[in-house]
């Protein structure tokens, strides 16, 4: 049994991707129609460690000055934890 990601992570991750496939070396050769499985099969490789994550941020809804807010928060709050 394939362990698969969340259906709308994977397609969130994909189509912010695609935009910007020719940038990121891992996945510039790879064809549109096979970035979702190949997104997919990454997420699910690295499940385990998302698991792990203290704080999670369902990102799909966040526009990117949103996104940055949170990820600016989160930075403070590990800050405050190593230093506190």
């Amino acid at each position: 049994t394939e362990a698969r990601a969340n259906s709308d992570s994977t397609t969130t991750a994909a189509s912010r991707l695609a935009a910007k496939r020719k940038e990121r070396p891992l996945i510039a050769d790879i064809p549109l129609e096979q970035l979702g499985d190949f997104v997919n099969r990454h997420m699910a490789d690295r499940a385990p460690f998302y698991s792990r994550a203290h704080i999670t941020v369902d990102a799909g809804s966040l526009d990117g000055e949103r996104l940055a807010s949170v990820a600016r928060m989160i930075r403070r709050l590990q800050q405050e934890r190593l230093n506190p």
